[in-house]
């Protein structure tokens, strides 16, 4: 069950670029592409929805229910973790238990795009950079990867976070707002009462809601490549 990953897992997980030197070039630099780090499977929560309280309860209760809801969100946003600035953009599909989500950042002329699905039992990760050919791989739907749904550890983050709520307001729609702090980073996350995040907010990064819509046609969780099975190899 997914709780703060949007919050917080998305914001960390869209690197851009990094300045790094080539050993194979002369110059003195290299402006290359980052590959986004991904979120690796962790373990079975110790903490359950029943063992939070107040505020943090109200959040994963919404963030469940959000997930159970048809719908389609495509937000987008500027990170200045880096430094350089990059686009983000982010967007959701669920339907029927299905769901999909897409991470894009683009840096410097370098576009990243990742796509990770939840499909019933399996969880597929796609990725491309730039106009490259699509790379699929598959694994069992608990070791699912990605900003919005994360498997494993998320109940236990927020029990370990302080969280208040205040009512607010994003794009014209009323808004439950939950400030979520843990360790040192502090993150906004604002929702509809339906459990749909409206806007994403760090210290460097901030996502808004663009589009929302519950047209979700079945094609989309298809992906975009054949994908390879997991590994056998330790």
């Amino acid at each position: 069950m997914a709780l703060i990953g949007t919050a917080v897992a998305l914001l960390a997980a869209t690197v851009a670029v990094v300045n790094t030197r080539d050993p194979a070039d002369s110059d003195s630099s290299s402006s290359t592409t980052s590959v986004p780090s991904e979120t690796t499977a962790s373990a079975p929560p110790t903490v359950e929805l029943d063992d939070l309280s107040g505020a943090a309860r109200d959040l994963a209760t919404l963030l469940a229910a959000g997930r159970e809801t048809t719908y389609h969100a495509r937000y987008s946003g500027r990170s200045a973790a880096d430094g350089t600035g990059g686009t983000l953009i982010l967007e959701s599909w669920s339907k029927d238990g299905r769901f999909r989500q897409d991470t894009i950042v683009d840096v410097a002329d370098e576009s990243f795009h990742r796509s990770n699905f939840l499909l019933d039992e399996r969880a597929v990760a796609c990725t491309r950079l730039g106009a490259a050919d699509w790379t699929c791989d598959e694994s069992p739907a608990e070791q699912f990867q990605g900003a919005d749904v994360l498997g494993g550890g998320s109940l236990d983050q927020l029990a370990r976070a302080a969280v208040g709520e205040e009512p607010g307001e994003v794009g014209g729609r009323e808004a439950r707002c939950f400030v979520i702090t843990l360790d040192t980073q502090t993150t906004e996350l604002c929702t509809t009462d339906e459990g749909v995040p409206l806007r994403i907010r760090s210290q460097t990064s901030e996502l808004v809601l663009e589009v929302l819509d519950h047209d979700v046609d079945d094609g989309v969780f298809d992906p975009p490549a054949t994908p390879s099975p997991e590994s056998s190899e330790p």
